[in-house]
């Protein structure tokens, strides 16, 4: 019983039970007041003068005045100590913790009242800070590899650079040197100065893609799989590979932004083609949430170390021929759309890679 009073009290209004509260002070101290009079009052009937009586009566009024004042102050303590104590320490303490960047606690207040909203926007605030204070941290993390990784591929090309220079200034002056080792020298600095082009352009795309919102719309997801279906008969034409789509989407529309996720999964495929040796498999699922895309091969699989660090930039496999930066951009556009990107080995042989995609707006990071 006392449990369920406590209940309904925590999930009236503020205002609903302040009246409440204010209501039952006075009347008990109404009821206080008259119990102490009627018991008094035969004894002033029958023993006090008329002007006892005058002073009596005045003295009840200004103890009826001070009865009802100590109620409502009494309700507003009780009201205070039962609706606003706790949520108040619980809002205090959330926002001190916010304070020293720790956002590692949980609030809870279960009463249907206004303080339980509160508490509640304030715990989706909490979580959402959270949420971009990881995706801030793994975001400096992954330009951290990128930019290590950047460094040391870089590493090379200047090397071979440098080399070839210091031998051309050793043998033009001379004038005694052989045009085809010259020619030899131009050509692989020439090699290596496109790599490090190709580097610098790759660079300057993930940091663009990072940067660039996400723009999604009200699409019908059976265009997409088409597109998806069409590129794939492309590149079976440049790699002579069967390939096969299965699965579907339980809906024919959902809010993502098309270009966004055909990038992403047409890099992917493009790596499933170069790198299998027969089959390359696409199979599409849908939820309330995300859309998946699962490319599959039966080609050589990932390398232990690939599985291990995930798709770190200008890493690459045994049979890539990119500047090994194809899976992380597709990764950063996972992200970018409220998913992710992840890399297996089939168990029967070959590699797979799962794309998933957020369709609910409220997750799209900008």
């Amino acid at each position: 019983m006392v449990c369920k009073i406590k209940r309904f009290l925590l999930d009236q209004p503020l205002k609903r039970l302040m009246i409440l509260t204010i209501v039952a002070g006075l009347l008990v101290s109404v009821f206080f007041f008259f119990t102490v009079h009627l018991t008094i009052r035969p004894y002033r009937d029958y023993k006090m003068t008329a002007e006892q009586k005058f002073y009596y009566d005045n003295v009840m009024y200004i103890v009826l005045f001070l009865l009802m004042l100590g109620g409502i102050i009494a309700a507003v303590t009780l009201f205070f100590r039962i609706k606003m104590n706790k949520p108040l320490r619980l809002l205090q303490l959330g926002t001190q913790k916010i304070e020293e960047d720790d956002l590692d606690f949980h609030l809870e207040y279960p009463a249907g009242d206004e303080f339980g909203s509160l508490i509640a926007g304030f715990e989706k605030m909490r979580k959402a800070l959270e949420h971009s204070s990881i995706s801030a941290w793994k975001m400096a993390e992954e330009r951290r590899q990128v930019n290590a990784a950047f460094a040391h591929d870089l590493r090379t090309p200047l090397t071979v650079l440098k080399g070839q220079l210091d031998l051309l200034e050793v043998l033009l002056p001379t004038g005694d040197y052989d045009p085809e080792k010259v020619l030899d020298a131009v050509r692989k600095m020439s090699v290596h100065v496109e790599h490090m082009h190709q580097y610098v352009t790759m660079m300057n795309e993930i940091q663009r893609l990072e940067n660039t919102p996400v723009q999604p719309v009200q699409n019908p997801l059976k265009p997409l799989l088409k597109d998806m279906e069409e590129y794939m008969k492309e590149l079976a034409l440049e790699y002579p590979m069967e390939f096969s789509i299965q699965g579907g989407f339980e809906k024919a529309a959902a809010v993502y932004d098309y270009e966004v996720i055909l990038r992403a999964v047409e890099n992917v495929l493009r790596n499933a083609f170069c790198c299998g040796y027969h089959q390359v498999t696409l199979r599409a699922e849908s939820s309330r949430e995300y859309l998946r895309f699962t490319v599959e091969d039966d080609g050589p699989g990932f390398m232990p170390k690939q599985l291990a660090e995930g798709p770190v930039p200008f890493a690459k496999g045994k049979s890539s021929t990119g500047c090994g930066m194809g899976l992380a951009i597709c990764r950063t556009l996972c992200r970018n759309h409220g998913g992710d990107l992840e890399m297996y080995n089939r168990k029967q042989g070959g590699a797979g890679v799962a794309l998933t995609f957020s369709v609910k707006s409220d997750l799209y990071i900008s």
